[in-house]
């Protein structure tokens, strides 16, 4: 058995985010499943196994920390594989998930495309303050932008932080313990700040993530977070527009692009992916 090593949201082997596809796994127990996502030590993997109802495959997405409802990395890398290998002809892909059953669609171009919820917006469990979240992120309370933070979600709840420039979003230092028990405590699974300030002109929004609650310090490119902040952007008249591009990672030295596509039943997340390697799991 071996698990294929695929980046989300870029075309560049060096850059992106990574997750493991590991096909055939329907006699992998819940544990050996988690034990080989640790293994591998990405923020996420997905494991194919037989579909209980009327899809292609039952598609499991596990962080180092346990099974999670959404992950849109591990998803468009096993949409990939798929897609490049074993369902070429097919232009759309049926998973099952803890979420239901969702498409996954293969453009033209090559880029692959996820068909989510639209974005729902969820009270937090504790009232939000300004300085305790730039405290939290170990910046001044003025570089957080004045919009609202507030928690949304396509899959996975993350809280949205606005902040002012680049620069001053490069210069957060999370205090990752204290986010880790401040998103317990609020019902968020990752702070998600970001700027309207973009390195390429095309972008309308750069981000980081942190949610050491899945095990992940920072992720290179969050696709779940990216929708949810294109509901955020479109709620608010920032920048009401059918169509989003995201950048993430640059400041780890994996940048990647993200696209989000928004009609009023559909939030469509997407990139491209790329192959760059194999690993042998252990049998035992």
């Amino acid at each position: 058995m071996k698990a294929i090593l695929v980046k989300s949201f870029t075309q560049n082997r060096d850059e992106g985010n990574p997750a493991g596809v590991v096909l055939n796994a329907n006699a992998l127990s819940d544990e050996k499943i988690l034990a080989i996502t640790r293994d591998l030590g990405f923020g996420e993997s997905a494991f194919l196994q037989s579909p209980a109802n009327d899809a292609d495959y039952l598609l499991r997405l596990f962080s180092v920390e346990g099974e999670v409802n959404s992950c849109a990395t591990a998803t468009i890398a096993a949409a990939y594989i798929l897609f490049s290998d074993i369902l070429k002809s097919k232009e759309h892909i049926t998973f099952q998930t803890k979420l239901g059953n969702i498409k996954v669609f293969k453009k033209h171009d090559g880029s692959i495309f996820i068909g989510l919820p639209p974005v729902q917006f969820i009270p937090s469990l504790v009232e939000i303050h300004r300085d305790e979240i730039a405290k939290l992120l170990a910046i001044d309370e003025n570089k957080i932008a004045d919009f609202p933070i507030e928690i949304a979600s396509i899959g996975t709840p993350k809280l949205l932080i606005p902040i002012k420039t680049l620069e001053d979003l490069f210069a957060i230092k999370p205090n990752l313990d204290a986010i880790a028990e401040y998103c317990k405590k609020s019902g968020a699974r990752g702070f998600y700040p970001f700027t309207l300030e973009t390195k390429k002109a095309k972008s309308d929004f750069h981000t980081r993530q942190f949610n050491p609650l899945a095990g992940i310090a920072e992720d290179p490119v969050t696709g779940v977070a990216a929708g949810a902040l294109a509901g955020y952007l479109k709620k608010y008249k920032i920048l009401d527009k059918e169509k989003y591009i995201g950048e993430q990672g640059y400041v780890i030295n994996s940048p990647g692009e993200i696209v989000v596509r928004t009609t009023k039943n559909t939030t469509y997340v997407g990139g491209f992916a790329v192959m760059y390697g194999e690993k042998d799991l252990k049998e035992s």
